[in-house]
């Protein structure tokens, strides 16, 4: 019985939990937006089904994910663990047990939805493994920017749930999780970016020094308050989600502004709180943008 507590611990931890929930999440509010918009009726069946698929599909690719970073992920403390949980599962059954979570999502998006739903699941799958996993993480300092589509997808796959033409506004919600990922990993890059250095990532920080990837992380969050408010524009959403959405934006804004313009003789605790800070912060956010805009359609 404890070894088998032991290996589900070990596959739990191994499929991020916390990330593949927020992309269920993503689904979920996709999904809202899009019927709101349609003026078409909601289903909470339908929903929850938007959330399974997401999960299944997110959950076996993060695994295959680690699968192809044992060699990175043994190099960095944080990761250390996934190493471990991987010896302890067993290649084989992690490359099963993955693949068969990818194709029961596909079969399940092909019987139950429009082909556009089966679509954005196939290109999430492929464009984070493939594209940003074997390519972009470990050719350019600039991943996080593409790589932010795989994680986006899921607005998509709610939206098209719904209806297969979803308004302008599901569309801007697309763009500003794209737009939302970069900086968001970006703060975490900077307060542990000796340990990508051991691993040989060349993410950001590493390759170009921490003010160069600060700015950019302004520079995407002054992006994405125009971005929130033209989902809230073509959406006709009150000024519940307007003012909401703008006051938690210009939150972050701050907190981004003063880790950028902390003294440079502050001691690395403080630095890596500040980091710790402005990643939270970016999570809040994203999570306050789609509450008021829940929100907004409940009420």
């Amino acid at each position: 019985m404890s070894s088998f507590l032991a290996y589900g611990r070990a596959l739990l931890r191994l499929g991020k939990v916390r990330l593949i929930s927020a992309s269920g999440f993503s689904g979920v509010a996709g999904y809202l937006l899009s019927a709101w918009t349609a003026h078409t009726p909601f289903h909470y069946e339908t929903m929850l089904l938007v959330f399974f698929i997401i999960l299944l599909s997110a959950f076996g690719s993060v695994l295959i994910n680690n699968l192809f970073d044992q060699e990175m992920d043994l190099k960095m403390e944080r990761t250390k663990q996934r190493y471990a949980d991987m010896q302890l599962l067993g290649g084989p059954f992690l490359w099963a047990f993955s693949i068969s979570t990818i194709l029961f999502s596909f079969f399940l998006a092909f019987v139950f939805f429009h082909w556009k739903v089966l679509l954005t699941l196939i290109l999430a799958v492929f464009t984070y493994v493939f594209w940003y996993t074997l390519l972009l993480k470990r050719k350019t300092p600039f991943a996080a920017v593409l790589g932010g589509i795989p994680g986006a997808l899921p607005i998509l796959t709610g939206a098209f749930a719904a209806t297969p033409t979803p308004n302008m506004a599901v569309y801007f919600l697309f763009l500003w999780m794209i737009l939302w990922q970069p900086p968001h990993f970006w703060a975490l890059a900077l307060k542990i970016k000796e340990e990508y250095a051991a691993a040989n990532v060349p993410v950001l920080p590493v390759i170009f020094d921490d003010y160069y990837t600060k700015l950019f992380i302004l520079l995407y969050g002054l992006a994405l308050l125009p971005t929130a408010f033209f989902v809230g524009m073509f959406a006709n959403f009150s000024y519940l989600y307007q003012v909401g959405s703008f006051l938690a934006g210009l939150y972050y804004l701050m907190v981004t502004y003063k880790m950028i313009f902390s003294p440079h003789d502050q001691n690395p605790k403080q630095a890596e709180q500040n980091y710790q800070k402005a990643f939270r912060v970016s999570l809040i956010y994203m999570l306050l943008l789609f509450t008021f805009m829940i929100v907004d359609i409940f009420v």
